[in-house]
């Protein structure tokens, strides 16, 4: 890590110090990802030392787009490397084609917003319904970096966004930029959200705050407009040594790749939309990447890339030429700066009208939202003599954004502040109900849906070798381990309406995921199971139907390559089934036994120490909370000392539920059964209270599929809300008369499995259950009243009380009072995360004794 380099990066660096949240506006290629990066990993190296816990103990680097996530990723893994960071500050992913990080667990982690936004309104992508209550604790307390601002959906993301920032005010550090905002947004932005602009406001344009960064001022491109097509004779009137063309849909930047392999047979042309996989789009951008950073040499030969708006923002490549498409003038403005990016280097841009099969001129994508407007404005400004034909540098743009979209910032920034308010009240309904429905309206209204290629989408029976079959699971479990394609649902709807027009005597080849049932709902997450229904569409109007958020098409229908992508017509050779993921570098393990004492003391290791093993290294989770906590409480005006006291009470007395007679009599029959078998447990059915058995349920593992089968016990039952019911007079004493806290604790408990348990079964401790108990109470610090407190447990109920369902009713979040909910989110995270960890805790522990 190294001192700023320019006067506006040190600007953010010093506003991040004295606790301002920043909206940020610099050129393209000015250096905006260090500046708001560097006082951030500043907090780290505090942390370490006299100011520990007193900065974000996280980094989320967001972005819009999947392709800028990984282009990120890219670029920091290089300073990681480079400039030798602590080894927990490896930058991690998390996006739908490389979730790496899915509980967002790293220091430094790059996603997408719609990633970070699920998650924060409980409904995460990619992972089972069980955890949606895991991950936005994650987001309490971090530093929000939101990249490329522009690019949000205005309506849903960008309010959702700022919703959040202000909900999180004062709890959570943000820095919000782009290099294309009009004057009006950006001061109504950072209005709306108490943010320090850093910037150049229209008055000082002449004395740039950016004067500094030379490259920028020496970059030269001459901008024209071209009243025509952008098609094959247009590219070789004008490409260069090194060309860049983006279209507006991938339709027609297909049909260019496709002429221009035939009009200029010895050029390289390469295609990039966003329909690849993900290991395609990789090898491509290397290519790129190869062919357009070095400017010391040259390519071999001419080369073109034909691209959508995927390439707009993120890749850090230079051209000579580009010709694109009249997008937005912030997009155009994103688009150019793929054009003499380097210091005294000489481009030209060329913009042309889009034209569609009519020949008429057709904006889409742009068409939703009153963007259809700002690209007219946008092609009249280009055409005027003040544009055309001109070098525009940032001064320039900031004159063409005011022009093209300073009328539609207007009217989106009118009365701001209550639709800002509006929207935190749907994020406090959200947070409360958890409706799968809220996250088209509060993310991305987009119908743009994951599509699966498969041959077997439904797991059916399928014949095999002789006459004997076999059960496929297709994609009825975990269908995120696959990769999918993102498309729109018009998309869709055409390939099954030109299947069923043209083959009506057979099966349409799409399926649709109908719904989602979790197994052994109150289990142990490594034996809780979510299942996915997928049911084969019976015509086309289904696709548009609420039914369906996820489809599958057999690889016969669609057709896919490694140079063109998807295509919705089939080719003679049948698609590229979607690929397995890449498994994160973190793979969880099966359980092992464990005693009840032995498990809380890994819960408590896992909090207080640092856990490594040759794959990964995981900080204390009390690294990650006291600084949200502290935050939190001082919002409100509570006392931090007694909430982290609080938590540790949690994790000591989460599992008190699996002191239930029936549940250890499950545990110690399956212990002898598992002996008898499949050989030496690791821990003998000796009586002694369990906490985990050593089925480990490894869903991989056939053998213990069938032992599990073959095993005839009367039902464990759950425990998890019996735990909270049980303890319940213990936190009403431990809680110092502050309710907040018991019910805070109580609820993370119930929720430590799945989170909508809220009923209890019955129940009745085992004999000899108080020794446990103590001694789980003093290994987390509560020596001195560990006998008086266990002399409170519930020893004995039927069903959960009232002044349980008033914990649950207490604590459903409103938007002026979002505190009590920040702070079970913080609760139950730390807890379902400890638990996680508790096993490789007791191992390691183990291992040093």
């Amino acid at each position: 890590m190294s001192t700023p380099a320019f006067v506006f990066q040190r600007r953010v660096h010093d506003s991040f110090r004295e606790g301002r949240d920043i909206v940020l506006q610099a050129p393209t290629g000015a250096g905006k990802t260090r500046a708001a990066l560097e006082p951030g990993l500043a907090g780290f190296n505090h942390d370490k030392g006299h100011g520990r816990h007193d900065y974000p103990p996280r980094i989320l680097y967001l972005q819009p787009m999947r392709t800028l996530a990984s282009s990120a990723l890219n670029n920091l893994q290089k300073s990681y490397t480079k400039q030798a960071w602590e080894h927990e500050w490896q930058p991690r992913i998390q996006t739908g084609d490389q979730p790496d990080d899915a509980f967002f667990e790293g220091k430094l982690i790059v996603a997408t917003v719609d990633q970070m936004l699920a998650s924060f309104l409980t409904l995460p992508y990619g992972v089972g319904r069980r955890f949606d209550n895991l991950n936005a604790g994650a987001m309490i307390g971090s530093y929000l970096i939101f990249d490329e601002f522009h690019l949000y959906p205005r309506g849903q993301m960008m309010l959702t966004a700022l919703a959040m920032i202000k909900m999180l005010k004062g709890i959570s550090r943000f820095t919000l930029m782009s290099a294309t905002f009009s004057a009006v947004f950006l001061q109504a932005i950072a209005d709306s959200v108490d943010a320090e602009f850093i910037g150049d406001p229209p008055e000082r344009i002449g004395a740039s705050l950016f004067a500094d960064v030379t490259h920028v001022q020496t970059q030269t491109r001459i901008w024209h407009a071209v009243d025509g097509a952008l098609d094959a004779d247009a590219v070789r009137q004008r490409r260069g040594r090194r060309t860049i063309c983006i279209c507006n849909t991938v339709s027609r930047a297909r049909a260019l790749f496709a002429a221009l392999q035939t009009a200029l047979p010895e050029v390289e042309c390469v295609l990039l939309h966003s329909q690849f996989y993900r290991g395609d789009r990789m090898r491509i951008q290397s290519r790129l990447l190869a062919a357009f950073t070095d400017d010391e040499r040259p390519p071999d030969r001419d080369i073109i890339i034909i691209a959508t708006q995927v390439i707009e923002v993120g890749l850090d490549i230079s051209a000579d030429v580009l010709l694109t498409e009249c997008a937005p003038a912030a997009s155009l403005i994103q688009r150019a700066g793929r054009c003499a990016r380097r210091a005294d280097q000489i481009g030209r841009v060329y913009v042309f009208q889009p034209y569609d099969e009519e020949g008429q001129v057709n904006y889409a994508p742009y068409i939703e939202d009153g963007l259809e407007d700002v690209c007219v404005r946008t092609w009249e400004a280009l055409t005027h003599s003040d544009f055309d034909g001109r070098v525009i540098r940032f001064a320039e743009e900031q004159r063409l954004v005011d022009a093209a979209h300073g009328d539609h910032d207007a009217k989106f920034v009118e009365g701001l502040p209550q639709k800002i308010d509006d929207r935190m009240a749907e994020i406090a309904r959200c947070l409360a109900v958890r409706n799968d429905g809220d996250l088209r309206a509060l993310i991305r209204d987009i119908p743009n849906v994951p599509l699966f290629i498969h041959p077997n989408p439904p797991g059916n029976t399928i014949q095999s070798d002789g006459d004997s079959q076999r059960k496929e699971s297709g994609l009825t479990e975990q269908p995120f381990q696959f990769e999918s394609l993102s498309l729109s649902r018009g998309a869709i709807y055409h390939v099954v309406k030109d299947f069923a027009e043209g083959q009506l005597d057979l099966d349409i080849p799409v399926f649709g995921c109908t719904g989602i049932g979790i197994a052994d709902q109150d289990g142990d997450d490594a034996m809780t199971v979510t299942r996915y229904a997928w049911r084969r569409l019976r015509e086309a109007s289904e696709v548009y139907g609420s039914a369906y958020a996820w489809f599958a098409v057999e690889p016969t229908a669609v057709s896919y390559d490694e140079d063109n992508g998807f295509g919705t017509v089939p080719s003679s050779n049948p698609a590229k089934s979607s690929p397995l993921i890449e498994k994160s570098r973190r793979e969880r393990i099966a359980y092992t036994a464990d005693s009840y004492v032995e498990h809380i003391g890994g819960l408590y290791r896992a909090y207080t120490a640092s856990i490594s093993s040759k794959s990964y290294q995981q900080p204390p989770l009390r690294d990650e909370f006291l600084y949200p906590l502290r935050r939190v409480c001082a919002s409100i005006g509570e006392d931090a000392f007694l909430g982290e006291r609080m938590l540790r009470l949690t994790l000591a007395l989460h599992d008190v539920g699996k002191l239930n007679r029936p549940w250890q009599s499950w545990a110690q029959a399956w212990q002898a059964y598992y002996a008898a078998h499949l050989g030496n447990p690791t821990r003998p059915a000796d009586g002694t209270p369990l906490a985990h058995t050593d089925t480990g349920y490894d869903r991989q593992d056939d053998s213990l599929k069938r032992l599990e089968k073959a095993f005839k016990h009367a039902p464990r039952g759950p425990h998890a809300v019996e735990s909270a019911e049980s303890c319940l007079p213990i936190f009403a004493i431990a809680c110092e008369k502050r309710s907040l806290w018991a019910f805070v604790a109580l609820v993370a408990i119930m929720h430590h499995h799945t989170p909508d348990a809220d009923e209890s079964g019955s129940f009745s401790v085992i004999p000899h259950a108080d020794r446990s108990v103590i001694e789980a109470l003093t290994l987390c610090g509560f020596e001195e009243d560990a006998e008086t407190w266990t002399g409170l447990l519930q020893r004995r109920f039927e069903i959960s009380s009232a002044r349980l369902h008033k914990a649950l009713t207490y604590l459903r979040t409103t938007d002026t009072d979002p505190a009590r909910m920040f702070l079970y989110l913080l609760f139950v995270r730390i807890l379902r995360l400890a638990d996680q960890r508790s096993g490789d805790a007791v191992r390691l522990s183990t291992l040093e004794g």
